[in-house]
């Protein structure tokens, strides 16, 4: 299956890369975020692919919502995460795609085409990082950096707010 889901963020890319740093119009949703027509064409792409291998799969694209059949398998996708940096011509956006089964995260891709980065991980297989073993930082967490988009929901605002309120110092 990972082996697919990169397949799916690589094809995505490729649709996408088209469309960075060029005069792109884009939509503004009720939540105040940007659609774009990469992001449509983009999540197309990967639904093609992904729906290809696995059709009896449900899947949970940003721009159209649950689609398939109802199955243990969910596969979640960002065509174009991280939008609004895309439409203004800034690289650190990526194809983010995962795969739920029976409510838990059993693979992840995440590939930034621009800057030619995929990282996938699977469960139980490890974190790989263009195509080397990787793993989470050794570092003291005293001296660790978190970084972290809060979205634009208020209640996941609150909730994050509340997270770094209560964690200890």
């Amino acid at each position: 299956m990972i082996e697919t889901a990169i397949e799916a963020a690589k094809k995505g890319g490729e649709i996408a890369l088209k469309y960075f740093e060029t005069e792109l119009e884009h939509e503004v949703k009720d939540d105040k975020s940007f659609v774009t027509k990469a992001d449509k064409e983009t999540e197309a792409a990967i639904l093609e692919v992904l729906k290809s291998k696995f059709p009896e799969h449900s899947f949970l694209a940003e721009e159209t919502g649950e689609s398939g059949n109802k199955s243990e398998y969910m596969w979640v996708i960002d065509p174009i995460d991280g939008t609004a940096n895309f439409v203004n011509g800034l690289p650190l956006w990526a194809i983010s795609i995962g795969l739920v089964r029976n409510g838990e995260v059993v693979l992840a891709v995440v590939h930034n085409p621009v800057i030619n980065l995929l990282v996938h991980a699977e469960k139980g297989k490890g974190l790989w990082c263009n195509g080397a073993r990787s793993c989470v930082s050794a570092q003291e967490k005293d001296k660790a950096m978190i970084t972290v988009g809060v979205g634009r929901a208020p209640d996941v605002k609150d909730k994050l707010a509340s997270f770094f309120k209560e964690s200890p110092k």
